[in-house]
């Protein structure tokens, strides 16, 4: 029998949006302060948890994070399809 208990039993998805809008619109300046606080494990929302994974691969990157381009990812990747979240 599979435990149903959360696996974070507090989460506050308003906070998780947040970080990710703060890293969308400067990430120069939030990345390395998310970086020293938070792992994409410690977000609650799984397709949360896969940007910020993504916002981090693609800092190391040195590609752009933007919008545009997260959006296009999220709407082609296929494990964010299984999770029905779109």
């Amino acid at each position: 029998m599979q435990d149903e208990t959360p696996r974070h039993p507090l989460h506050d998805l308003t906070t998780e949006q947040m970080l990710l809008g703060s890293i969308l619109r400067d990430p120069t300046a939030a990345i390395p302060i998310a970086r020293q606080h938070v792992q994409p494990t410690d977000l609650y929302d799984e397709v949360h948890q896969m940007v910020l994974e993504l916002c981090y691969s693609f800092d190391d990157e040195g590609r752009a994070i933007n919008p545009t381009v997260l959006n296009a990812w999220v709407k082609h990747n296929p494990a964010v399809k299984e999770l029905n979240k779109i």
